[in-house]
């Protein structure tokens, strides 16, 4: 283990971190609390052992700034006292203060040894906890991916979706003060799916999906919003540049559809709706549904 010593004492100094190297670990050491507190943030030690009473910065105190410094857990650093103290109320109080044990001053080695083995025992714990924990945070993160991501598309389904509505109508919240909606169907996507079969349909929905996931910024909500229905959520747009991107999007889907991969191409219609200041979601998608409805008809043969 790595061990930081703080003694401003020369002789028992040097004394602790012969025997602390006897003992198979390294040593830094440091004359007084406040460079052993540099030491400490550029170090990070496993266990820091410091006299009680040094000039300066006091052990107690010393203490107390590596709790407060709030390392991550993996990197608990594990406190020893030296102290002539051997009251009993004394030692209490500084454990209450953060400090993990206590050696008497002279020491001998068997005593550092002792506390040492508990040292590496307490510090290892901690590491497989901060593992643990990290482990248990990716598995929440990809839990909470997969919650909320259609995995046909690869875009964010209709719980994600919730999430948006509820930000964007919330006080202050993305509709303050403009946002604007696309809701995209494929055309004909029954009739594609009767002459072809559903795994054909499955590989349709998925490369408009991949489509939309290429012509999107980081600011934008792609949605598969149900069936062959797909809704982005353009943060901050304006309508004139939202109208510009569903249109360079209409063109991608109908140029990248026509693959060998696929049986025959496949177009979108798009209805575009931009919202007022303070507009709530239910009413801007119910203006792009309509956008959407009359611009079916129009193309309408």
């Amino acid at each position: 283990m790595r061990i930081l010593l703080a003694e401003d004492d020369p002789v028992s100094r040097a004394n602790v971190d012969a025997m602390v190297r006897r003992l198979g670990h390294e040593s830094l050491t440091a004359n007084d609390g406040a460079e052993a507190w540099r030491l400490f943030r550029a170090e990070r030690p496993t266990v820091l052992i410091s006299d009680w009473e040094m000039p300066g910065l006091t052990g107690l105190e010393l203490c107390r700034r590596v709790r407060e410094s709030g390392p991550s857990a993996e990197d608990y650093t594990y406190f020893i006292l030296l102290t002539v103290k051997d009251q009993r109320s004394e030692v209490i109080a500084a454990m209450r203060a953060g400090v993990d044990d206590h050696l008497p001053k002279p020491t001998r080695i068997e005593q550092i040894e002792a506390r040492l083995i508990v040292a590496e025992r307490v510090t290892r714990l901690h590491q497989e906890l901060g593992r643990r924990r990290a482990a248990l945070e990716t598995t929440n993160d990809r839990l909470n991916d997969l919650a909320h991501r259609d995995q046909l598309t690869g875009l964010g389904n209709r719980l994600g979706l919730a999430q948006e509505i509820s930000l964007l109508d919330a006080p202050g919240g993305h509709a303050q003060p403009r946002f604007s909606l696309a809701l995209i169907d494929v055309d004909r996507f029954k009739q594609y799916n009767d002459r072809h079969g559903h795994p054909a349909g499955d590989r349709l929905l998925a490369e408009v999906g991949r489509c939309i996931r290429s012509q999107v910024r980081s600011t934008d909500r792609p949605y598969r919003y149900g069936g062959d229905e797909f809704l982005i959520a353009y943060l901050d747009e304006p309508g004139v540049s939202a109208a510009l991107a569903v249109e360079r999007l209409r063109s991608r889907i109908e140029a990248a559809t026509a693959c060998p991969s696929l049986p025959e191409p496949a177009t979108v219609t798009i209805g575009l709706a931009s919202a007022e200041p303070g507009e709530r979601f239910d009413v801007v998608i119910a203006r792009a549904d309509a956008a959407l409805y009359r611009e079916k008809r129009r193309r309408a043969p």
